[in-house]
């Protein structure tokens, strides 16, 4: 099942150390109209939203509109942070990294 655009952005917004507060004021619009976008009681407008993705990819190179598709532990390695659960880098014995583990 897809993860609502909703939860998206609260994510990018952690990821980003980034507050509604300071989000509406980068985008100039009203901070209430960012809380119903992380909400969930509105979606923003196709014009909102290329603010929203253009501002991302101010801090995210390379970040466009098709990264709002991705599932969350995507769009969490995307914005450059590890998923939820996902073992740190430390965790690997002896150096090895996971990805050439059994």
């Amino acid at each position: 099942m897809a993860q609502p655009f909703s939860a998206k952005l609260q994510l990018t917004l952690k990821v980003l150390s980034l507050s509604r507060g300071g989000l509406a004021s980068e985008l100039g619009v009203d901070k209430s109209v960012v809380s119903r976008w992380v909400t969930g009681a509105v979606r923003p407008s196709a014009q909102n939203l290329a603010l929203v993705t253009a501002l991302v990819a101010k801090r995210v190179p390379g970040f466009n509109s098709l990264d709002w598709d991705r599932d969350l532990d995507s769009l969490t390695e995307r914005l450059g942070a590890r998923p939820v659960g996902a073992p740190s880098p430390a965790a690997a014995p002896m150096g090895i990294p996971f990805d050439i583990m059994g």
